[in-house]
């Protein structure tokens, strides 16, 4: 038995979920063995009760002993095809459950496998576009055009004085870029990178690029480029969904509702790790079946690929996007614990963590 405390260091809730998620397999395993008794208990019960009648057919009518096995057994098949066929249903809902320390480099080249295959160009932009958004594209995944209301026309300009902030002081790298005809930045295709220890020679996606901002870029025109890109994201949606159960992860330092398009972690330790400043936190934690579609930030969503030598996974972010807007979130429950860290050799800040956890189904 874990020993309760006040407080919980990362280290320790990784030792408790750990041992938690080998006690659930446990569990499900002795089910599984249970069920796999009962199902013998009833084919030895049908088989006696065969060979009884049988045996008093054999002495009354004299009927032959060779078709004595055939008949004891005669009901065995549909039984074992029930069992084959709850234990099945009983592994699908089992499913293969997801662990980040352990599968995220498995995980990670398959999901930007499958994107490269699956997704356009344009829709990795429209994926690269909302992280480097969120809060414009939460206003429009939720707004048609014509309903924006003075609030929701302030946050976006706001977004956008700070994109148009962030490239004037960038102004020097952004001058010392060359752009070809289609807005595509142009590097030496020889210049050798390095991802994951591994060598490419692909170009970084731009943002400034990506979301056509400059100077000179109005409200409307951001607006419209970020719908455009909205839609390729919904069309996203529809061809990459998740291949295991998994938990999501976000830390708010407000309670927030879960209605939008969302970024999600897959590594509880960076969720937590971006508010640490704050004195608590919530932490939602999403339970995902498989089959929900998520949209992952592999190595695909930050760079072109165009010479084909871009490293397979999820080397530059954890994190995934989420529509919840189409989902159904019911909450399972809630827990409270307090993480201490030490800030300096002298002093430790201690960061009350609420967390709530939900079910998503479709």
């Amino acid at each position: 038995m874990q020993p309760e405390k006040e407080i919980y260091t990362i280290e320790d809730l990784i030792e408790i979920c750990t041992k938690l998620e080998a006690r659930r397999k446990m569990v499900k395993n002795l089910k599984q063995d249970a069920k796999a008794l009962e199902l013998k208990n009833i084919n030895l019960e049908s088989k006696i009760r065969n060979a009884n009648i049988y045996l008093n057919e054999i002495e009354l009518h004299k009927k032959s002993i060779f078709e004595f096995w055939k008949f004891t057994n005669k009901d065995e098949l549909p039984s074992l095809n029930e069992g084959e066929e709850q234990e099945e249903k009983q592994k699908e809902k089992i499913g293969k459950s997801f662990d980040y320390e352990i599968d995220i480099e498995e995980v990670g080249k398959k999901v930007d496998e499958l994107q490269r295959r699956k997704l356009s160009r344009n829709e990795t932009d429209g994926i690269f576009a909302m992280k480097q958004v969120l809060a414009s594209s939460q206003i429009l995944n939720q707004t048609a055009s014509n309903e924006l209301d003075e609030l929701q026309i302030k946050l976006l300009e706001k977004e956008l004085q700070r994109l148009k902030q962030s490239y004037k002081k960038d102004i020097e790298k952004v001058k010392a870029k060359d752009f070809d005809i289609f807005g595509n930045i142009s590097e030496d295709k020889t210049k050798i990178k390095l991802l994951n220890n591994q060598k490419h020679r692909e170009i970084e996606k731009d943002k400034y690029n990506v979301l056509n901002i400059n100077l000179q870029t109005e409200l409307n025109t951001y607006i419209d480029h970020l719908r455009n890109y909205l839609k390729l994201v919904k069309e996203a949606f529809c061809k990459i969904t998740a291949k295991y159960k998994m938990p999501l992860y976000l830390a708010s330092a407000v309670e927030i509702e879960l209605n939008n398009l969302q970024l999600f972690h897959l590594n509880v330790n960076k969720a937590i790790e971006e508010k640490k400043e704050q004195k608590e936190i919530y932490l939602y934690q999403l339970n995902c079946e498989e089959e929900i579609p998520i949209l992952y930030y592999s190595n695909i969503i930050f760079f072109d690929n165009f010479n084909q030598t871009l490293p397979l996974g999820m080397n530059l972010s954890d994190e995934v996007l989420i529509d919840l807007s189409h989902m159904k979130c019911i909450e399972k429950k809630r827990q409270t614990f307090r993480i201490n860290y030490e800030e300096d050799e002298f002093s430790h800040k201690i960061v009350n963590v609420n967390v709530i956890q939900y079910e998503v189904k479709r």
